[in-house]
């Protein structure tokens, strides 16, 4: 299987590589735009009254220490403690279909306390605080929950 890359993306595509890797590697660029846009796609498209909204944390095996998360933690791909970096998902199901709307990167608390560290791969300041994998989510539920259709009573 061939590796998803940025070069061989832009190879596929006859690109220039390099645009591309500035645009996702180290481009600053607001992200909530186009959050919000999938979010109103979603609820137009998928968008049902007995919606579910699904909260699913996920874990990355690293092996480095440099990227952003990385710690040795649960990671229930592996089923143990190693270095990994854990996300938080959004998603959504309706009798329409379903679709991942929303994530959030766990910081580990020994991230949140090191501002070098956190500054050197260009971690957005307002990310940089210290949250709870429950806290994330009721951010996500806080930011979308209103914008998407779901049941409110599960009984």
């Amino acid at each position: 299987m061939a590796r998803k890359n940025v070069e061989s993306i832009a190879y596929r595509f006859g690109q220039d590589r390099l645009p591309l890797q500035r645009f996702i590697g180290w481009a600053e660029w607001d992200d909530e735009p186009l959050r919000q846009a999938l979010i109103g796609q979603v609820a137009q498209q998928l968008g049902h009254d007995d919606g579910v909204l699904v909260f699913d944390p996920s874990a990355f095996p690293k092996s480095g220490t440099e990227s952003v998360g990385v710690a040795r933690q649960w990671c229930g791909r592996l089923g143990k403690v190693d270095n990994c970096q854990v996300a938080l998902y959004l998603g959504y199901v309706s009798a329409k279909g379903h679709t991942l709307v929303d994530m959030r990167l766990y910081l580990p608390k020994e991230w949140t306390t090191d501002q070098a560290r956190l500054k050197k791969p260009g971690c957005p300041r307002d990310r940089r605080g210290y949250r709870t994998r429950h806290q994330l989510a009721l951010d996500m539920l806080e930011t979308n929950g209103t914008l998407l259709p779901h049941a409110l009573d599960c009984g």
